[in-house]
């Protein structure tokens, strides 16, 4: 018996190894798995929040004296992509995200490749984009199709892209070229501008409630809101920060239906991060009425 002893207390010691090493390794792949998630977040937020730079200079385009700001803020856009996929290449791929892995590295390669060729594009004006539309709309197909592939397969924490990112090639065309409706167009742009100037730099609830279309007038007499009380309740909508000043986008007017307009306003706020929404119009009788005004949750 004597001599199993030390057989016993060999085998006791590599189970002791071997557990420990079992769960030494569980925990480095823990460390590795989380490791991999948190650049994932970090890179991809910096790009969705960029993002929204190129939502903003497509919004305000309104002719070719507007492509130099597209082709800056696609240069660094791209930028911010090419660093994303310098830190992918240099991560440790952890075993169970190889696949994940490779889908990511396609979504950033169009997504760079789409990128590129806009900001080359802007820089040379509009014969290159007459030229080359049909190459940008693809490559903005594609882009938009592995980003969304990458963003369905990774675990992502509130990271939200707009498609408008993927809307140059449209955008641009309709600033560029004579479109149908210029007097309706007109006619749009004209009241969100002056509802956007009553409600931001003038506070005219006057103007602000004689201008919301009778649908939400209806709204508000349903949830039993006094007509007097109505200014207190806008203010209460905005929350604790509203804009110090906004854009109307000529360029992104959309006519849903005959009945139905749709613009979209950027807000510029002093703390809060710059917001595009989309302003929706109904037409009453002869005029143009606000029925959809989201800065305020009206949708």
């Amino acid at each position: 018996m004597r001599g199993w002893a030390p057989v016993a207390l060999l085998l006791v010691l590599l189970l002791v190894i071997s557990v420990w090493y079992f769960f030494y390794t569980q925990a480095e792949a823990r460390k590795l798995l989380s490791k991999w998630e948190q650049r994932q977040n970090r890179d991809w937020g910096a790009i969705a929040s960029y993002s929204l730079n190129l939502v903003t200079a497509l919004t305000k385009f309104e002719g070719v004296s507007d492509f130099s700001s597209i082709g800056r803020v696609a240069s660094a856009f791209e930028g911010k992509v090419e660093k994303a996929s310098d830190n992918l290449q240099r991560c440790i791929v952890p075993s169970e995200c190889k696949h994940e892995a490779e889908i990511e590295k396609r979504a950033l390669q169009s997504l760079r490749e789409y990128l590129e060729l806009l900001a080359s594009i802007s820089y040379q004006g509009k014969d290159r984009f007459e030229q080359d539309k049909g190459i940008l709309d693809d490559r903005a197909r594609r882009a938009n199709e592995n980003v969304n592939d990458f963003i369905a397969t990774a675990k992502l924490e509130g990271i939200v892209f707009s498609a408008d990112i993927y809307q140059a090639g449209e955008i641009i065309s309709k600033s560029l070229y004579p479109q149908e409706n210029d007097e309706t167009r007109e006619a749009v742009y004209q009241t969100v501008l002056k509802f956007m100037n009553a409600d931001i730099n003038e506070k005219n609830f006057d103007l602000i409630w004689e201008m919301l279309s009778s649908l939400k007038k209806r709204i508000t007499d349903i949830f039993g809101l006094p007509r007097e009380k109505f200014p207190e309740v806008w203010m209460e909508a905005w929350g604790k920060e509203r804009p110090t000043s906004f854009y109307v986008s000529r360029a992104s007017i959309n006519f849903p239906d005959s009945q139905t307009a749709e613009v979209k306003v950027i807000a510029y706020y002093e703390k809060k991060k710059t917001q595009v929404k989309v302003v929706r119009l109904i037409k009453e009788g002869d005029s143009w009425k606000i029925d959809g005004y989201p800065f305020v949750g009206w949708l």
